[in-house]
């Protein structure tokens, strides 16, 4: 059995610097709400040019505040050390001050990574160097092409920055940064990562786990089990891409290493909506838990404004809605993935990935105690058709075995718990719809 579903939830949340009113409200929220929705660990980036923006100058309000906030809502941090300072880099400079270029000399970022960890060290164990550095033309520019990231010189900062990490503590674990995997229009995941580790030997020694964000497209508009072996530029399920990055590891004869997913998500607008983002975020969690992920993220926390989103779709991944200004009394209102993450959170506590037991259009991942004493099966149909709402999708009736000495509910997506009773046959009828529904057993009283 793999460990608590609970210690691996976790939030994705876009910076939120400074230490005025607003920001600390926003952060409040972020860490409130993370409470509600069940998660253990939220992920936040450091900037570093906010945290040195002068060379040898650290600014370290900001760093205390957000450990301050995380300790007392009783949540880890995951910390993402990005991006740039553009008092290390010539081409920053030469480009207003664009943080999301790399650093001219990687020691620079290196002794900014250490002198973080050293800060926050023992509050925060796991950190991710960079985010999305294969995303040349948003997040690692600079590069001829404008599109791809640079594999080599981000394996040279990986090494550095993990190995100042560990000196502050060999503990502290050192995330390799969360890459997008998109492989249609820029250098996906895979061979991003394959060549990397190609450019520099022993790299794969150097960092404690292998992050990855699971958008197989851009914008992600389809269902968390669509694949496409088939096709020239092939997209898989997201299940699919643990077992591909496990696959880029042993090429370069490396043990599987634990996965992070640091983003997750899909839009509620812009060919999404809110009742495909809930079923899809239980599907997607269900399968991804079933592989050795230890943090596992959604993105995000709430809706961006519309009118600053740099695309429709990007103002949509939120578990709640909009909110601009958390000072005059409103505040972000729940979606309904976010009422999703919940459920699950509640339904999976204490229970680790315990078996798959899909057969065909039937999904069914199952979770359990350890002692065994408790299961839930998380059962859904990928190829039935969706209502409205949750509730409303079409049902079919699934035959389950019943084991002897066991109590069964079934607990819907929209719903509260109905017994269920095995059939002279010792099957439980289960109504499975698209919208992944909870099979609890427990050991008869």
């Amino acid at each position: 059995m793999r460990g608590p579903v609970g210690d691996k939830l976790c939030l994705s949340v876009n910076p939120i610097p400074g230490n005025s009113a607003q920001a600390k409200a926003r952060r409040q929220f972020v860490f409130d709400a993370a409470k509600q929705l069940g998660v253990r660990t939220v992920r936040l980036h450091f900037l570093w040019a906010d945290v040195e923006p002068k060379k040898g100058q650290f600014h370290w309000s900001g760093v205390d505040a957000m450990r301050t906030q995380s300790q007392a809502a009783g949540l880890d941090m995951l910390v993402v050390l990005a991006y740039g300072a553009p008092w290390a880099s010539k081409a920053a400079q030469a480009h207003g001050n664009d943080h999301h270029y790399p650093p001219d000399d990687p020691a620079d970022f290196a002794n900014y990574a250490a002198q973080l960890a050293a800060r926050l060290t023992p509050t925060v164990r796991d950190y991710e160097v960079w985010n999305e550095q294969n995303a040349g033309y948003r997040f690692w520019k600079g590069e001829p092409d404008g599109f791809n990231g640079n594999p080599a010189n981000y394996a040279k900062l990986l090494a550095l920055a993990a190995k100042a990490v560990h000196g502050v503590d060999p503990k502290l674990r050192v995330g390799y940064g969360g890459m997008f995997y998109f492989p249609q229009l820029i250098l996906g995941a895979e061979a991003f990562l394959d060549q990397s580790l190609a450019s520099q030997s022993g790299l794969g020694a150097q960092f404690d786990a292998v992050g990855w964000h699971p958008y197989g497209a851009y914008p992600p508009l389809q269902p968390p089990e669509y694949a496409t072996p088939a096709s020239k530029v092939p997209q898989w399920a997201v299940h699919q891409c643990a077992d591909r990055m496990d696959g880029v590891l042993a090429k370069h004869q490396l043990a599987p290493k634990p996965h992070w997913v640091t983003e997750l998500g899909w839009p509620s607008v812009a060919g999404g909506d809110p009742q495909q983002q809930a079923r899809w975020l239980v599907r997607a969690y269900a399968l991804l838990l079933s592989r050795d992920v230890e943090h596992l993220c959604w993105y995000t926390i709430w809706d961006g404004d519309p009118a600053t989103a740099i695309a429709p779709w990007e103002a949509g991944f939120g578990l709640y809605t909009h909110d601009g200004d958390l000072l005059d009394g409103s505040v972000p209102q729940a979606k309904p993935s976010a009422q999703a993450h919940m459920a699950l959170a509640k339904q999976l506590q204490g229970l680790g990935w315990a078996a798959d037991q899909t057969q065909g259009s039937l999904r069914a991942q199952t979770f359990a105690d350890l002692s065994a004493a408790t299961a839930v099966h998380v059962v859904w149909n990928d190829t039935l058709p969706v209502g409205e709402t949750q509730d409303q999708d079409p049902a079919t009736v699934a035959a389950w075995p019943a084991r002897q000495g066991r109590a069964y509910t079934w607990t819907p997506a929209v719903g509260g718990p109905v017994a269920l009773t095995p059939d002279a046959a010792g099957m439980l009828a289960v109504p499975v719809r698209a919208s992944a529904g909870y099979l609890r057993e427990v050991a008869a009283p």
